[in-house]
């Protein structure tokens, strides 16, 4: 048996940016997607900028979607900050 030293596939912002149903990005990501989920791989979407280019990943099941449409790019500080924020408030919540 072969096996992948991989574990994530990162589709590239060129696919997702013409990602218009039925058009040839569509099919490419369609079959990327479902490729790796068979091998048990992990599917990160890159550059989604727009609701609708959200809407199609949903629907294809993509694992992992990323892009301006969620946020620009921050700095690891901020990331950081806000993490230790939000648990803050989950543990909060939950006691």
């Amino acid at each position: 048996m072969r096996v992948l030293p991989v574990d994530k596939i990162k589709i590239d912002k060129v696919f997702i940016q013409n990602i218009m149903s039925g058009s040839k990005d569509y099919h490419i990501v369609t079959s990327i997607i479902s490729l790796a989920q068979k091998l048990g791989l992990v599917v990160t979407a890159e550059g989604v900028e727009t609701e609708e280019q959200l809407e199609l990943l949903t629907r294809m099941n993509c694992d992992e979607i990323q892009g301006f449409y969620f946020s620009k790019p921050v700095p690891h500080d901020t990331i950081e900050g806000v993490t230790k924020s939000l648990k803050k408030e989950l543990f909060t919540l939950l006691h």
